[in-house]
């Protein structure tokens, strides 16, 4: 072909995929519009893409593989190829030039991202000494693999028409489906695994690299294959009334056709299995400014909570620093796992047993919102200590249980508690339990009492709301709270760490645990032999919900690993004890998977 005719044949593929030009650059162009009205989302939507690129990730795809989608095949359905071959070029060279015209889409849109996340690390580069530019390049390197396998699959899949697109639909749902029940595959799955979400070892961002060859070399066979069919045996998979249309069409629908009855079957079965739960009658009892619904066979334990629930409500607002009644729906019912209640910001979910402190810390929260506002939700992240301590320390106070938890003494005694790290939640998580704020919360608003009581309370939930949605850091953020309220927030803090210190004095000796790893188990020894029952807990990544750790008491010095729940690469581990009917954690561990 002449070298002057390739820019007018990729300039005809070009215009052919405009609409996929439209539908990819809009999309990485909503992304940074919606990041410019809402500066909270300039660092947050980077390290949400580091962390968990899945969704993005299925997003490129499917767009990928709509525009390889309208290459190859459609010529042969439309019956255009004719006119392609009177074309002065070769079928190779069309089909390079189709390939290429398609390809640059994807390219362009994971090039934008790129630039857009990297303006977007520079503009707002977040802690001191952070540099996010390799975990950026890296995310968006295993979105370009994501884009590029898409493309290449559409290509393929654009020989079967639009059962294509149920192909690749019903192979995503079905190996999703089989990550979960075989974790190790998660890292192969686009969308709905963890193909593109990063491993952090020692906060070292990281992937393993065999899903990535995988995707790859499957992308490269499909184009090749594709382009071998479009050389002519194509023809025959596209040709009206042809056996092969015949086979591959009853053939994909049957399969399509099992896999969705598969589906559908055990969805029945899981809708009568639960139709005994979701026909059980509900009961309900109308206060002043409540409405209780309940299981009645729990009417007793119901009553226990909830009687005299407007005075309980009215002291709790006493001590939060609200004085208007709060008016909500308290359904108990059944909370989230892991929750024996939870405030949603309109009514109150709880466990069908829940107890009156359960009840008392959910009402706290429902008035602390009703101070703060819904804006203060998006500090939350900064302030998770605080609203939790407040909770827990108002429900305590009314239920006339006042005083410093042992489990806080212990938690400063073994890792002393650092304010930088308690106010930035998600690096505590990473760092720590999850569970530790709940009682340093309450030390902390204890200490917090002594600066000025309901008025400073009440003083730090409003100015928390006025903050608003603005991206701030955690430490600046409570300063500038401290000083509207007129209180020092290293006098605070100081307070907070004697009053965790005196009551530390009144502990029995507390463990000093040593862990390592001896082939599938985790050896783990208290060198004080203080005699507390020790505990393992395990986590498949820094992100896993909670819901999915896996705690394992130790046996005779060790803790077998739910080699199960693991992932090939890393995992993280922490070791504790038991007190006061809960754990004492250390701090995570990553370790190589054995």
């Amino acid at each position: 072909m002449s070298p002057r005719a390739w820019p007018a044949l990729l300039v005809k593929e070009t215009l052919a995929l405009v609409p996929h030009w439209v539908g990819m650059v809009t999309l990485i162009t909503l992304f940074g519009l919606v990041q410019l009205f809402d500066g909270s989302l300039t660092l947050g939507a980077v390290s949400g893409r580091v962390s968990a690129g899945a969704e993005a990730a299925l997003t490129v795809f499917m767009l990928a593989f709509a525009a390889g989608h309208a290459t190859v095949g459609p010529e042969f359905y439309a019956d255009h190829i004719e006119m392609l071959d009177a074309l002065p070029v070769r079928r190779v060279e069309i089909f390079v030039a189709k390939a290429l015209a398609s390809l640059a889409p994807v390219v362009v849109t994971v090039g934008m991202s790129l630039g857009w996340d990297l303006s977007s690390s520079w503009v707002s580069p977040g802690a001191p000494g952070a540099d996010p530019f390799g975990e950026i390049v890296l995310a968006h390197g295993l979105l370009l693999v994501a884009g590029v396998s898409g493309w290449a699959l559409g290509m393929l899949g654009s020989w079967f028409g639009g059962l294509g697109w149920g192909v690749v639909l019903a192979t995503l749902v079905f190996g999703g489906m089989a990550a979960i029940i075989v974790p190790p595959m998660r890292p192969y799955v686009v969308g709905f695994g963890s193909f593109a979400s990063l491993v952090f070892v020692s906060r070292e961002a990281t992937h393993p690299i065999e899903p990535v060859v995988f995707w790859l070399v499957l992308s490269a066979m499909s184009v090749m294959v594709s382009g071998l069919l479009f050389l002519g045996p194509g023809g025959a998979l596209t040709r009206r009334g042809s056996l092969a249309t015949g086979a591959v069409r009853v053939g994909t629908v049957g399969c399509l056709t099992v896999v969705l009855v598969g589906f559908g079957g055990i969805g029945l079965l899981g809708l009568l299995l639960r139709a005994p739960q979701l026909l059980e009658p509900i009961a309900v009892e109308r206060t002043e400014h409540f409405r209780i619904l309940y299981d009645p066979d729990f009417v007793a334990q119901v009553v226990e909570a909830t009687d005299g629930i407007d005075a309980l409500s009215a002291r709790i607002g006493e001590q939060v620093g609200n004085p208007v009644p709060v008016e909500l729906d308290v359904e108990l019912l059944g909370a989230q796992q892991n929750h024996a209640g939870v405030f949603t910001g309109g009514k109150l979910r709880l466990q069908r047993g829940a107890d009156r402190e359960v009840v008392a810390h959910e009402l706290a929260h429902a008035h602390a919102f009703a101070v703060a506002g819904p804006a203060a939700w998006r500090q939350r992240k900064h302030t998770r200590f605080f609203d939790e301590g407040l909770a827990s320390w108002v429900a305590a106070r009314v239920a006339g249980k006042p005083g410093i938890p042992r489990r806080a003494a212990a938690i400063h005694a073994l890792d002393p508690v650092q304010l930088d790290l308690l106010v930035e939640d998600d690096r505590w998580i990473a760092e720590r339990d999850i569970a530790q704020p709940y009682p340093l919360g309450i030390v902390f608003v204890e200490a917090l009492d002594e600066a000025g009581g309901v008025r400073v309370r009440s003083c730090v939930l409003r100015e928390i709301g006025a903050l608003g949605h603005r991206e701030i850091a955690g430490l600046a953020l409570w300063v500038t709270v401290a000083d509207r309220c007129g209180f020092v927030l290293e006098d605070v803090f100081a307070r907070f760490e004697r009053l965790l210190e005196d009551a530390a004095a009144d502990l029995p000796p507390l463990p000093e645990l040593e862990a390592s790893l001896q082939g599938t188990a985790l050896r783990v020894v208290d060198r004080r032999e203080a005699g507390f029952r020790l505990v393992c807990r395990f986590r498949s990544r820094p992100d896993a919900e909670v819901g999915t750790y896996e705690h394992v008491d130790v046996v005779d010095g060790r803790c077998e690993l739910p080699l199960w729940q693991l992932p090939e690469e890393t995992f993280g581990y922490q070791v504790g004890f038991r007190m006061d009917d809960d754990a004492v954690f250390d701090r995570w561990v990553e370790a190589p998977t054995p």
